[in-house]
């Protein structure tokens, strides 16, 4: 990723990410609401944090290991 971190891209992808975590963040609000006043919950919404999480970082570690292999690295 550094070789890709001073171009225009760069910036696009600061931006997605900071949409991505606030869709992520309400996604899961929204998921964990149904079961608001209960003990169960915090652990409802930090599973769906991490589930989505680790989504995409696979997502990213895809995309940026295909940017590598399109520019012979």
């Amino acid at each position: 990723m550094t070789k890709y971190r001073n171009t225009n891209n760069a910036e696009r992808l600061v931006d997605a990410q900071l949409a991505w975590i606030s869709f992520r963040d309400r996604n899961c609000k929204f998921a964990s609401e149904r079961f608001q006043g209960g003990s169960i919950a915090p652990m409802i919404y930090s599973n769906c944090i991490e589930r989505l999480t680790k989504q995409r970082t696979d997502e990213l570690e895809r995309y940026f290991k295909g940017m590598e292999s399109r520019d012979g690295l």
